[in-house]
């Protein structure tokens, strides 16, 4: 299954949840149309998917990866910096990994 695939599932997966909203988030450069100069957008190494989980209100970041998929070092310090922080950073490679794993991360937040 394609990275693109499993972005796609999570977000099907998490954004069901009633105590998450999640969106894409993507990095990258484009040329407008008309335009020379090239524009950036998104930051290095964020996750592909952002949101909230509530009604803590944390920080959730997701990181998609294909099954032989490798993480670079700007997202280890993306995930380490939101983790810092306060948030949850999972890096999952299917929907049921990351739906479990946001369910590990609030149990372990919650004391349950």
């Amino acid at each position: 299954m394609s990275e693109s695939a499993i972005m796609r599932e999570i977000m099907l997966a998490l954004g069901r949840r009633p105590d998450v909203r999640i969106w894409r988030r993507n990095v990258g450069l484009a040329v407008p149309v008309g335009r020379r100069e090239p524009v950036r957008f998104g930051l290095p190494g964020q996750a592909d998917l952002s949101g909230i989980v509530g009604p803590e209100g944390w920080v959730l970041e997701v990181e998609a990866k294909a099954p032989r998929g490798r993480l670079s070092d700007a997202q280890r310090a993306w995930g380490a910096m939101i983790e810092s922080l306060g948030g949850i950073w999972i890096v999952a490679r299917s929907a049921e990994e990351a739906v479990g794993a946001l369910d590990a991360a609030l149990a372990a937040r919650r004391g349950s």
